[in-house]
């Protein structure tokens, strides 16, 4: 139905006297304004009338002005020009104290309401304001049992002003819950009213939660606009007191440094009529005996005092962790029974960043049952995140895409961090407040995600050169990288990328290497995590086990993430061969091939289709293994949905030995003298002496050549023939004796 802007004013004090208790809500308005809305309205009929910013206001009857009795109408035509520009529309003493305005231009929605429909309010709380004194308390209890019978019959909604009139007194109360889902309701003989002395003045705000809130606060937090939506949205329903299915509280749950704290000051910001109480779930626990459950308690009648509340736990998994303990057994079971009483103006939230730890009871039958999950931001969040921390600095935008795109894995703090890196280095170079990409280098440099902390091996940053393996980088390219540039081919067909691919070749092929030169490729796209297998290997029962459980909810976190993970013939060999009594690595293999199963998509083709980028992003993890040969490792591990490609790294052609040896000759000085024209001529000559030596065996001939020399001559600027020719024979001979051992053992 359509709408018209009127001007509202309140009627002239003849019409309706100061005193006057009448609590109707009746809207008076011209032949202009009447007829042009009249052929919408079936009369009587309710109308919602909403402010400016479409916030629904109030409920009235719209009537024409000449309803009313003539001796009420006595000064009307005055005033009827009073807001210039606009049609003018009086309200009854019951809606004018309502709006609590005598001028304020509405829009009036013709939304019509049945009378048949509106529900009968199942509870609701007034507040009104009495001055302290020895009768207060008297005076409360008369209210409390008058109020029903007062106001039997009234429509009331949440932030509604109502006159009360008692001892020849009138008292406006303020509506401050109606305990329903409906804007407007209606008070019955089966109401129950609470009143309480809670001071009008102090709520100049009566909508606890604003339409605004979560576009506000989304605004103001640069990322995360679900998870405001979502919280926002738990706690309107919760001030609602919608039903017993209204949640009670909601669980905030994300990495360290994901904005948590920060989230939670902006919704106290922007709810300025919700009173927030933070505790620090650490500090309940005293040392004397029922002092930690009377500190709980006394939180919770804290913040039962205001008239909207938001009752916040910090690290509630030291609260309502599963433990044995009998002290934190009683705290627990004083928090959920203080939860299970909890009155519906009051919501609770609790955040923690282990939400693994916590006792499920806490999860459910409606107590902190809304798990709200933050986590670290997408690309485009990444971007707008940090273009609000250079709001104040020179940084180009290109830079700032480079900044983006480059900090896959970055949570807000890490972000901050890193900008204040950049502003330093920005310093350093005599430009203060200009940030290059150089300055971004650096930064990159110093600051790592904060999920990656535990993890101490870093990727190199020098320049990676790879020879004679295009093949296989190519392969690498298509099944790692394209994904991450692009993954529509992929969800279009309904399939996953490959989760797994295992690098095989004979030592010195270069597997090592080529993971080197991934996480180069990779790193501006995901986060790379380098782990050596070996190290993740202890002696401590468990401790390998926990530490892959660790790694793999690392990757995860850090989605898009790409594990390399060299020499994995150390966490999977071949099962049946552990003589140890506590079978390690058989169950270390178990632990591995649990968490290769638990990574990446899941999703079924229809699901697949559906998702967008950077849905398919936060759930993409990739595993990159180098091992010496397939048939060391557990068959298991070898089976599709794991390990999906191998690819396999041989010793260096005839060609590719060209690029390596040309490649080291710029690296390491050699004095050619007479016995080459050329450096090319040499390149050959190295070339024909070295088939069947690998790069990692070329690089060695080279790097003896250099020390002998240094042994010989400290002062030497460049290596001589004939120490590069003992060398050469010395690396060569290496190179070739396990093929000759190979060979005299299968002869015999």
């Amino acid at each position: 139905m359509g709408s018209i802007v009127v001007g509202v004013l309140a009627a002239p004090e003849p019409a309706f006297g100061p005193t006057n208790s009448d609590n109707r809500c009746v809207l008076y308005v011209n032949d202009r304004v009447y007829n042009s809305l009249s052929h919408q309205l079936t009369k009587p009929t309710l109308v919602l009338l909403r402010s400016t910013d479409g916030e629904p206001r109030a409920a009235a009857q719209v009537r024409h002005i000449q309803e009313l009795p003539p001796a009420h109408r006595s000064g009307l035509d005055v005033n009827f020009n009073a807001v210039e520009g606009q049609a003018t529309a009086f309200a009854s003493h019951g809606l004018a104290t309502a709006l609590t305005a005598s001028s304020i231009a509405i829009s009036m929605s013709l939304e019509q309401i049945d009378n048949n429909t509106i529900p009968s309010a199942l509870e609701v709380r007034l507040s009104i304001d009495i001055e302290e004194n020895a009768y207060a308390h008297k005076i409360l209890r008369c209210m409390q049992r008058l109020a029903p019978q007062l106001l039997l019959g009234t429509l009331v909604w949440h932030g509604r002003r109502l006159a009360l009139t008692w001892c020849n007194r009138v008292t406006v109360a303020i509506v401050l819950q109606t305990g329903g889902a409906n804007f407007v309701s209606c008070i019955g003989p089966a109401t129950a009213v609470h009143v309480s002395t809670a001071s009008p003045s102090a709520l100049h705000d009566l909508r606890p939660v604003p339409a605004s809130a979560a576009a506000n606060v989304g605004r103001d937090l640069a990322s995360h606009a679900d998870v405001a939506q979502q919280t926002i949205a738990a706690i309107a329903q919760r001030f609602a007191g919608s039903g017993p299915s209204s949640p009670r509280g909601i669980l905030l749950h994300g990495v360290p440094g994901v904005g948590k704290s920060h989230f939670l000051r902006l919704l106290a910001k922007h709810m300025p009529s919700v009173a927030f109480h933070s505790v620090s779930s650490p500090d309940i626990f005293q040392t004397n005996a029922g002092l930690s459950e009377q500190k709980l308690f006394r939180a919770f009648d804290e913040a039962a005092q205001s008239p909207w509340s938001i009752l916040v736990f910090e690290d509630i998994d030291a609260l309502a962790g599963a433990s044995d303990t009998a002290l934190d057994k009683s705290v627990f079971g004083t928090f959920l029974t203080a939860i299970g009483n909890l009155p519906h103006h009051v919501v609770v939230i609790g955040t923690t960043n282990r939400k693994e730890v916590l006792d499920p009871a806490l999860t459910t039958n409606g107590r902190l049952d809304v798990c709200v999950a933050m986590l670290p931001p997408t690309l485009l969040e990444r971007q707008a995140v940090l273009a609000k921390l250079c709001a104040s600095l020179d940084v180009a935008d290109s830079v700032l895409a480079q900044m983006a795109q480059r900090t896959s894995g970055f949570v807000s703090a890490d972000l901050v961090s890193l900008v204040r890196e950049a502003a330093m280095a920005s310093l350093a170079d005599g430009s203060p407040s200009c940030v290059t990409l150089a300055n971004v280098e650096a930064a990159l440099a110093v600051v790592r995600p904060s999920v990656l902390q535990s993890q101490r091996q870093a990727a190199r940053t020098d320049a990676v050169h790879m020879f004679g393996v295009d093949d296989a980088l190519k392969t690498l390219n298509v099944a790692v990288l394209g994904p991450l540039r692009d993954s529509s081919a992929y969800r279009r067909m309904g399939i996953s990328p490959p989760r797994g691919v295992l690098l095989t070749g004979p030592a010195g092929s270069g597997k090592s290497h080529a993971l080197t030169y991934v996480a180069q490729e990779v790193g501006a796209f995901a986060t790379v995590v380098p782990v050596l297998c070996t190290d993740l290997v202890t002696k401590v029962v468990g401790g390998t086990e926990a530490a892959l459980a660790d790694l793999f909810a690392t990757a995860r976190l850090a989605a898009p993430c790409v594990l390399l993970l060299d020499q994995i013939e150390s966490l999977a060999p071949v099962r049946g061969f552990d003589t140890s009594s506590e079978q390690t690595f058989d169950r270390v293999l178990s632990m591995l091939l649990l968490e290769m199963d638990g990574v990446g998509s899941s999703s079924s083709a229809a699901a697949m289709r559906k998702l967008s980028h950077e849905e398919f992003l936060r759930q993409h993890v990739v595993l990159i293994a180098t091992t010496t040969h397939a048939s060391q490792l557990d068959p298991a591990i070898l089976r599709p949905g794991r390990f999906d490609l191998e690819i396999g790294l041989a010793f260096p052609t005839g060609k590719a030995r060209e690029q390596v040896v040309a490649h080291l000759l710029q690296q390491t000085p050699v004095a050619l003298e007479d016995e080459f024209r050329t450096a090319d001529d040499f390149t050959r000559w190295i070339v024909d002496a070295t088939d069947g030596v690998s790069v990692g065996q070329l690089n060695a001939i080279f790097q003896e050549a250099a020390l002998a020399c240094l042994r010989h001559d400290i002062t030497a600027t460049a290596v001589s023939m004939a120490t590069f020719r003992q060398a050469l024979v010395q690396e060569v001979a290496k190179a070739r004796q396990p093929v000759a051992d190979n060979e005299q053992i299968d002869s015999e």
